[in-house]
């Protein structure tokens, strides 16, 4: 029950903003929905941290970059971890139907290896139309943790460190126990 109303609790707050919504750079207000160059559309979110999207009549995997949801187990007999359903939901719900892909500066134009992990998804992050990082969101929520792979450090890791930090000083979902 608790977590429930704890993720009720936090998709009010991602919803009610006070007016004071930002960009995608957080630093000046928002004036719309964001218009993506290259749009991506969600076909499927497979958990919290991994979308299935198409362009131009093609659909490839995205992992987000940076962050590491709990565990759905849909290939595996196990039971969900605690907070995977509420983090996959989550990123359902935010993500909406389409969405815009960013890399990181060493992955453009193209982002080919190291922008693709071990299961050729593209690591990228996910720019919802209200300008929202989708990842951000998640750690700064407690409904995932940083992820630093390999010690390669990645271009909003100063940003995700900071949301972390605030989830983990709030006691917010993963964090709670």
């Amino acid at each position: 029950m608790i977590r429930v109303l704890l993720f009720a609790f936090a998709l009010l707050l991602t919803a009610c903003d006070g007016g004071e919504s930002s960009d995608a750079s957080g630093n000046e207000p928002d004036n719309g929905p964001v218009v993506f160059t290259d749009p991506v559309g969600v076909v499927s979110v497979l958990d919290g941290d991994t979308l299935l999207v198409a362009r131009g009549g093609s659909t490839f995997k995205v992992r987000l970059r940076g962050i590491d949801c709990p565990e759905m187990n849909a290939d595996s007999p196990a039971e969900p971890e605690p907070y995977a359903e509420d983090a996959r939901s989550f990123a359902l719900q935010r993500a909406g139907l389409e969405v815009g892909l960013e890399y990181d500066a060493a992955c453009e134009p193209d982002p080919t290896p190291p922008c693709l992990d071990t299961y050729d998804r593209s690591l990228a992050y996910v720019r919802m139309s209200d300008g929202g990082d989708l990842g951000e969101e998640l750690v700064r929520l407690g409904l995932a943790k940083l992820l630093v792979f390999d010690d390669q450090p990645f271009d909003r890791l100063d940003d995700y460190v900071a949301a972390q930090t605030e989830a983990q000083t709030s006691g917010l979902g993963i964090w709670a126990d």
